[in-house]
């Protein structure tokens, strides 16, 4: 007799009080295991979806009016505020809020490092509410109609790329263990 038809037969037979065999409950244990990973996955999926989709629409809104002139491209032309357009955008349905903001592209450089930035400056209406539960070092720019800085908030990869200390701007030194930091312009 064959071995494995000998098992095969041995484990899919029933019980003598008609209770699955082996093959049947492993086949029903493996399919209900797949299922609950399937539906784990699909959470987890829409879980980021949604985490993305809100970060997103933090530094670029859900729409965004410009000129036809801009369309594609980084520096985009400036689209002059009118009471008319402003109008019917906030009587569009949802609305929820509008905020001016300029763009421009730019390369930042210190002295050990270089990296390409977007510059967006707001202005009083901006919506820093997102930013606030994402800042991790630091404070949020200070805007104002009478206040005029230049506070900027970059990111933590971008701050490591440049080697930036925060408040500071200025490049910070990395030391590796036992070796004693180079002097760097103005004695850093």
């Amino acid at each position: 007799m064959n071995l494995a038809f000998f098992i095969a037969r041995r484990t899919a037979q029933h019980t003598p009080d008609n209770k699955p065999g082996v093959m049947e409950r492993i086949a029903v244990i493996s399919v209900a295991l797949s299922v609950a990973v399937m539906i784990l996955a699909m959470a987890v999926i829409m879980g980021f979806k949604h985490e993305v989709a809100r970060k997103v629409t933090a530094f670029a809104a859900h729409a965004v009016v410009t000129d036809v002139r801009g369309v594609g491209t980084l520096d985009s032309e400036p689209v002059h505020r009118s009471a008319r357009t402003e109008g019917l955008i906030r009587s569009t349905r949802g609305f929820a809020s509008m905020a001016p903001y300029a763009v421009k592209g730019g390369i930042v450089r210190t002295a050990d490092a270089v990296g390409e930035v977007m510059l967006k400056g707001v202005d009083t209406a901006y919506d820093w509410s997102a930013f606030r539960g994402w800042l991790v070092d630091g404070d949020l720019p200070r805007v104002g109609d009478s206040i005029r800085t230049k506070d900027i908030l970059l990111s933590r990869s971008l701050a490591d790329r440049l080697m930036l200390l925060r408040g500071l701007g200025r490049p910070q030194r990395r030391v590796r263990r036992g070796h004693r930091p180079l002097p760097g312009p103005g004695g850093v």
